[in-house]
């Protein structure tokens, strides 16, 4: 009796696990160098950290990161992911069979088979002049949506400290 009690828990466990077992993804880390990092045929999660990369999927939905540097990330059959947004230009991604959606920076290269491509421009806005005042450090100091002078009506000229203050309406009255 109690043989057939674990028996018939053991089967129920196994048929609860395989399914679990499928869908489980492998992670597969590169080093903080160049690395050749091939999938398996699961659902895999590949991160290419730093170094020039080159990442291969399966024949399953994968997520590919490529980090930083120049990385040539592959798809294969499956809807992946595949990510290289780090800032540089000299990223290359081919897709293949699939529904795969990719994030990559401005100039970086992507294939034509990739179904939904969002290209981000993460260039960073230029750094405040050393030694500017808020008249002149490409900044909205004081929030208005006008950004140094002559464009923020607080600034009476650029070597103004403070953009707050001046005309911040569209009438012709000093709101001080």
């Amino acid at each position: 009796m109690r043989r057939s009690a674990a028996l018939i828990i053991l089967c129920m466990a196994l048929l609860i696990a395989t399914p679990i077992g499928a869908a489980l993804a492998k992670t597969i880390n590169g080093k903080d160098r160049n690395n050749y990092l091939i999938g398996t045929d699961k659902r895999d999660a590949m991160n290419g950290w730093g170094g020039d990369d080159v990442m291969r999927g399966y024949n399953r939905s994968d997520v590919m990161i490529g980090g930083l540097d120049d990385d040539r990330l592959t798809g294969n059959r499956g809807a992946d992911i595949l990510d290289v947004v780090d800032g540089s230009d000299g990223d290359f991604v081919v897709c293949g069979a699939g529904f795969d959606r990719v994030r990559a920076d401005e100039g970086d290269l992507v294939s034509t088979d990739c179904e939904d491509v969002q290209r981000v421009d993460d260039t960073p806005p230029p750094p405040p002049n050393p030694g500017s005042t808020d008249c002149s450090d490409n900044l909205d100091n004081d929030g208005d949506g006008r950004t140094d002078y002559p464009n923020d009506r607080g600034c009476s000229s650029a070597s103004d400290t403070s953009e707050v203050g001046g005309d911040d309406d569209d009438d012709d009255d000093d709101d001080d």
